[in-house]
């Protein structure tokens, strides 16, 4: 664990570095190099997903814009951060569970074009404790299988052409906002009206 209040420093220098779950403060993590992790708790970090990947997904961790650390994540690890989270070019990151905004500081996640995809396996959580944003766009896709949750005070969901899918989708009207679509067996929330519009058995 690398605690930016603390004495602690991650330095890369071309090095590598091979852990289960990242535990960093942005702060605390310098240099340039490779970090092998299943996954990522922060607190003031960025992370940028860009482009395809195939067994693993590259991304990047940024301190301030001066310093760029490769991440190579494997599935079935968890997101838990306090920054920014950006996945695009066709990126699509996985991990078991997600908390964004829930600890740390305020955070914004961005999912932007069509392949690009942020999978959750099991529980996707918007806003806590802090603020959190999620911004799907250009044809995006967010999956979150058993349940996507937007706290109702400090959460919010916008969709530009964006795409969400899960099994249980909880939050108010007031707290996603845009056009795009929600595919879910369950949505749980106050402000809802829904129009089922064409022929078809609605169930």
């Amino acid at each position: 664990m690398l605690d930016g209040g603390g004495t602690a420093q991650l330095e890369f220098d071309t090095g590598s570095l091979t852990v289960k779950t990242l535990y960093g403060h942005q702060s605390a993590i310098s240099g340039t190099g490779v970090i092998h992790a299943n996954g990522l708790v922060g607190s003031g970090l960025d992370f940028v997903f860009d482009g395809a990947g195939v067994n693993t997904w590259s991304g990047q961790i940024t301190n301030g814009g001066m310093d760029a650390v490769d991440v190579n994540l494997l599935a079935n690890g968890q997101a838990q951060m306090g920054g920014n989270l950006h996945v695009r070019n066709g990126a699509r990151p996985y991990f078991r569970d997600a908390y964004f905004g829930l600890y740390g500081v305020n955070e914004t996640v961005v999912v932007e074009g069509v392949g690009s995809q942020l999978y959750v396996s099991t529980h996707l959580r918007v806003g806590g404790n802090n603020s959190g944003l999620l911004q799907i766009s250009d044809g995006a896709t967010v999956r979150s299988y058993y349940s996507l949750d937007v706290d109702s005070s400090a959460g919010s969901v916008e969709l530009d052409d964006g795409h969400i899918t899960t099994i249980n989708f909880n939050a108010d009207a007031a707290s996603v906002s845009g056009t795009g679509s929600v595919m879910a067996n369950a949505v749980r929330g106050e402000g809802y009206r829904m129009l089922f519009d064409g022929a078809g058995d609605h169930r």
